[in-house]
């Protein structure tokens, strides 16, 4: 929590770019939900493109998952949030288009940091092959010439990072972070 809280301080005060994605399962226990994010301090004063709300699951809500879930966007208000639900295939592309309109929010910020970050043309070249690529996939009728797209914007990246792979990021997750009982 600690390690996250200050990744959240540090994109809140612009000092790294990007956004969080918060989501929320309402036919669950809100508290412990509810007492992580709040555990996070986020400043109260967030901005609607910094954070994108999800509730998921929305297929199997019943009254009392319904219930929790207007309890916490009126608790929550100054965020958007979006309902989700991926078996149904429904709330996605609000979805989607939510993360790609934060994540050129998040490039667009880049620009004032560009030049410490990206310093040789090759560097420049596959940021704005990146995103070009996340342009196409928010205009994207499909979810797979989306996902195409995406891929396409991680390619062109590599050549700024290196190459990235699931057991890279399953390494990372799973050295930092204590998962258990």
């Amino acid at each position: 929590i600690e390690r996250m809280s200050t990744l959240a301080r540090r994109i809140f005060k612009k000092e790294i770019p990007g956004f969080l994605v918060w989501v929320v399962d309402p036919s669950q226990d809100m508290q412990p939900q509810v007492q992580i994010w709040n555990e996070l301090d986020v400043p109260v004063q967030l901005a609607r493109d910094q954070v994108i709300g999800v509730f998921n699951k929305s297929d199997i809500w019943d009254s009392g998952a319904r219930a929790n879930r207007d309890a916490v966007a009126a608790e929550f208000s100054n965020l958007q949030w979006t309902d989700v639900s991926a078996l149904m295939r429904e709330g996605l592309q609000k979805c989607t288009d939510r993360w790609v309109y934060a994540a050129s929010k998040t490039a667009a910020g880049l620009d004032a940091m560009a030049v410490p970050l990206l310093k040789r043309q090759d560097q420049k070249r596959a940021a704005q092959e990146a995103c070009v690529s996340l342009e196409r996939a928010a205009k994207a009728s499909d979810f797979s010439l989306m996902a195409n797209d995406v891929r396409g914007a991680l390619r062109a990246l590599t050549d700024v990072f290196g190459e990235v792979s699931t057991d890279d990021i399953l390494k990372k997750i799973f050295s930092e972070f204590c998962i258990g009982k």
